[in-house]
């Protein structure tokens, strides 16, 4: 994989997909590193195109920020709705002793107004009473969803909470041994995963691996999310640990973080599972997030899923190869008509968004075109489940493919000269 200064030097890059997948480096994997959002800005300023001017605001939540970060961005024009969006929701998640000094960079939105004003006065509260708060206030969401229960008042205790030098990590370290069952219906979990992440706890590690394997999805993505945030190699051998011992539920959520978690073992450890994983989607998944890594070694795997078949329903590992392939100075005889994908994509995606901000359009859709997408859409779930179920029987060794074909396992040797001797 490519070191961070490799990939911060893509930022740059003349090509607007390479510097999509360096910007997401740095945004996913929660790399602190200011030169980072400078450059981005700088990116900005120098007039991309919208879609990618919105992909550099959404990630600035989640890169770090400075007084002068915060000024530039309070500077943009606020001249469509999502960028007032994106500015709101870095302001409101900024330092507070930041934005003490900076009294005129606030939200423009009212809704992130009042957030800011909570999180001002939750941290007039001492530690121990924010610590008694969380959970009193957790435990008044018991059996409520999100109608009825503000749950992102939580968080915001919980940031406040793990940003104290008091912070009583006796008390947590306690918490996080409890087994809640798998019928819980409460947020503690929820809010510990969250709080595991904000204070990068090692310790807590055990208890997230344990938690993604719990049937669900919000649950696991504040888990997933938390383990990505601790980002150390303890993290990906305790998911290398469980990752072949469990089933399809864990594995996307472990694969997800392990490709966000930008260390050389996240490399290793997707790369050791790639041949073994017998099922489409996973494999998928695996190799997108090498290419996520700008893996070099995880070419000749995609290039096998790309020749046998791979779960298209979220991921183009035809751009993912174009990437590589670009970044490393490889050529490919197919990386033209990977390019002319790529292009062909952003103009759908275009032309998508059009028929979205027409409101004619889409009471024509609407009215006239509902049912016959409905039909349409339904025909392509059926033909892809029967696509994954053939691929699965090929990527299982069900099925034998060809002698001269690119080996399944990904090694990028023939079959008869792999897993087919």
């Amino acid at each position: 994989m490519l070191d961070k200064s490799e990939v911060k030097s893509l930022i740059f890059h003349p090509e607007k997909v390479v510097r999509k997948y360096a910007m997401e480096f740095f945004a996913e994997g929660g790399i602190g590193d200011i030169e980072v959002t400078k450059m981005m800005l700088e990116l900005y300023s120098k007039g991309v195109d919208d879609e990618e001017a919105l992909d550099i605001l959404s990630s600035m939540p989640d890169l770090p920020h400075n007084e002068e970060t915060l000024k530039r961005l309070w500077e943009i024009e606020p001249s469509h709705p999502n960028i007032v969006f994106h500015v709101d929701r870095t302001i409101v998640e900024a330092d507070l002793e930041l934005l003490k000094r900076l009294p005129d960079v606030r939200p423009r939105e009212q809704k992130y107004m009042d957030i800011l004003e909570k999180r001002f006065s939750i941290a007039s509260m001492d530690t121990e009473k924010l610590w008694e708060t969380l959970w009193e206030y957790s435990q008044s969401g018991l059996g409520k969803g999100f109608r009825e229960f503000d749950y992102n008042y939580g968080e915001l205790i919980i940031k406040e909470l793990a940003r104290r030098k008091d912070f009583p990590m006796d008390k947590y370290l306690e918490k996080i041994q409890i087994d809640y069952p798998e019928e819980y219906n409460g947020w503690d979990d929820t809010y510990l995963s969250v709080l595991a992440g904000e204070l990068k706890s090692k310790e807590s590690i055990h208890f997230l691996v344990k938690t993604i394997k719990i049937n669900s999805d919000f649950l696991c993505e504040r888990a997933a999310e938390a383990l990505v945030r601790i980002g150390i190699a303890e993290v990906v051998e305790a998911i290398g640990n469980e990752y072949l011992n469990e089933g399809f539920h864990f594995r996307i959520y472990a694969s997800g973080a392990l490709s966000k978690i930008k260390i050389k073992e996240s490399e290793e450890l997707m790369l050791k599972f790639f041949p073994k994983e017998t099922d489409v989607t996973l494999k998928t998944y695996l190799a997108y997030g090498l290419a996520k890594l700008f893996s070099v070694d995880s070419i000749p795997m995609i290039l096998t899923l790309l020749w046998h078949g791979y779960d298209r329903f979220f991921i183009n590992l035809e751009e993912s190869a174009y990437v590589l392939h670009v970044v490393h100075g490889l050529r490919h005889p197919d990386m033209d008509k990977w390019y002319e994908g790529i292009k062909q994509a952003e103009e759908k995606k275009k032309r998508a968004k059009e028929t979205i901000s027409d409101e004619k359009s889409l009471l024509k859709i609407f009215e006239e075109e509902l049912e016959e997408r409905l039909k349409e859409a339904i025909n392509e779930l059926i033909q892809e489940r029967k696509v994954r179920e053939k691929l699965n029987k090929i990527y299982s060794g069900e099925v034998k493919v060809g002698r001269n074909e690119p080996c399944p396992c990904g090694s990028g040797k023939k079959y008869k000269k792999c897993c087919g001797k």
